[in-house]
């Protein structure tokens, strides 16, 4: 998975460094500068964590998304695929 700048973000919002969530993770700091960096592709299951860590969302991780998530459970699946279509359009 491609990420944005997200991780950075959420990182510094926490006030941690680098070095603080490598070692959170068990990972090399050079992990983590990887992702940042988007040097290197991250797994579903470090995304996972970097969320429980980072008190973030993956979309706030993955695309640097700040905005709730949309709801759509009042939706039909019909309405849910034009919905997509619009974003795929794009």
């Amino acid at each position: 998975m491609v990420i944005n700048n997200g991780i950075k973000e959420a990182r510094e919002k926490k006030m941690m460094t680098q070095n603080d969530l490598a070692k959170r993770m068990g990972v090399d700091v050079n992990v983590i500068k990887d992702w940042e960096e988007n040097n290197t592709m991250i797994s579903l299951k470090d995304v996972r964590r970097l969320t429980k860590y980072l008190d973030a969302t993956s979309d706030q991780l993955l695309l640097g998304c700040t905005k709730p998530p949309i709801d759509l459970s009042g939706l039909t699946e019909d309405q849910i695929e034009e919905i997509f279509s619009l974003f795929i359009t794009i």
